[in-house]
């Protein structure tokens, strides 16, 4: 079975990296500084072992180096390049591909990138940043690309700025009504990950800012620290010094990252305080839905000794329970004849002599109402003396 690819689509510095970094528990995604640091299509899949490669434009995947794909991370010289592949030993990509997408505002090359990308996905996470203030003209182009392409999606309200930091607080409440507003005025159906709004407010900053106080033994860092995530300490040890001042209560946890100290809640209040494991949930619960379905593979032969016709069909994969649908026609017809079944075969007799029939088959999950994409569609002439033939623009059979 295909993997579902779920992509992180928005403008640059709306926190798209970040949330990569928080799925996987690692710094695997360079953080922006104020400027756009992801420049070329980059997909994280699983692997044991860590490994990279390219996959050029001509479909060429070729093995590379983490300084290459370092490289190509920030800069935007390689035309051919497709996109990057990164196999990282992550627990969230054992059944999902996470694509990290360049910033749509970032430049015109980058938003080309992500343009061409987004029809490859099968769910997209549309990350939108507090720092930007309204709902700007730049992520209403990235907004009209998801629904053109009719993709599903759902949308992140990332608080990232400090004066709009607390993602259950009034404010953010009403912003993020106001942007479901504009969503449902426009007619735009928005996957919902959370009961009070469709769109759920999250603070990446503090999730990650969890990972990094927890100083996992196992978390996997292929970059250094950053200023970036320095001045986020920095900036969360200030703001919650604040609410202790005002009267919040938080427990007091002094951790020391890099040599130096900071006070901060703890790991799980800030977990729970940054809405993320809402995300994690969403995606295990969707996976069924949105990973592509096998197309089976469709066998005609014909009984010369019964005078029937057997078809028969597989797919590779045996983990889920399908249910199948087998279509045939006669030549020329546009109609085609229904069978819905559980089993992977069918005979058929009493078919026409010497008439030409098409078949072919699609697959469901037992648990959902959409099909694959068909398999290719075999054609079969019924023989009138006992010759069939397989090919029928070969009139004389074999």
């Amino acid at each position: 079975m295909n993997r579902p690819q779920i992509g992180l689509v928005g403008c640059f510095q709306n926190g798209k990296s970040t949330l990569l970094n928080c799925l996987l528990k690692a710094r695997c995604a360079l953080i922006g500084e104020g400027v756009a640091k992801t420049k070329t299509v980059i997909r994280y899949t699983y692997n044991e072992r860590l490994s990279f490669y390219c996959v050029w434009r001509n479909g060429k995947r070729e093995k590379t180096t983490f300084d290459e794909i370092k490289n190509l991370m920030i800069s935007a010289d390689q035309d051919n390049l497709a996109y990057c592949e990164v196999g990282i030993p992550s627990p969230c990509l054992e059944k999902i591909d996470v694509v990290d997408t360049p910033g749509f505002n970032a430049s015109q090359k980058d938003t080309e990138r992500t343009t061409e990308f987004i029809d490859k996905l099968d769910f997209i996470f549309f990350i939108i940043g507090t720092h930007h203030g309204d709902f700007d003209d730049a992520e209403r182009r990235v907004l009209a690309e998801v629904t053109k392409n009719k993709k599903l999606f759902s949308v992140l309200y990332n608080c990232c700025n400090t004066l709009c930091w607390n993602p259950s607080s009034d404010n953010v409440r009403r912003n993020a009504a106001s942007l479901e507003s504009y969503f449902r005025d426009n007619g735009i159906i928005i996957n919902s990950l959370n009961d009070d709004f469709s769109i759920l407010p999250v603070n990446l900053g503090w999730y990650w800012t969890a990972i990094l106080t927890n100083r996992l033994t196992d978390t996997l860092s292929l970059f250094d620290m950053t200023n970036a995530e320095k001045t986020l300490l920095h900036d969360c040890e200030s703001y919650f010094y604040r609410q202790v001042k005002e009267g919040n209560t938080f427990f007091q946890n002094e951790v020391v990252i890099n040599n130096e100290q900071y006070v901060l809640p703890l790991p799980s209040e800030l977990e729970i305080l940054s809405n993320i494991d809402k995300v994690r949930i969403f995606i295990n619960a969707i996976v069924p839905f949105i990973t592509p379905l096998p197309v089976p593979k469709l066998n005609c032969s014909w009984n010369e000794g019964k005078k029937n016709l057997d078809v028969s069909w597989s797919i590779e994969d045996d983990v889920y329970n399908y249910i199948f649908e087998l279509q045939y026609r006669e030549q020329n017809s546009s109609e085609w004849k229904l069978i819905e079944t559980d089993g992977t075969q069918k005979t058929f007799s009493g078919l026409r002599s010497g008439m030409v029939y098409e078949f072919r088959v699609r697959s469901k999950l037992k648990s959902q109402g959409r099909y694959s994409e068909p398999s290719e569609i075999k054609s079969i002439r019924i023989p009138r003396v006992g010759v069939i033939i397989l090919d029928p623009d070969d009139q004389d059979g074999f």
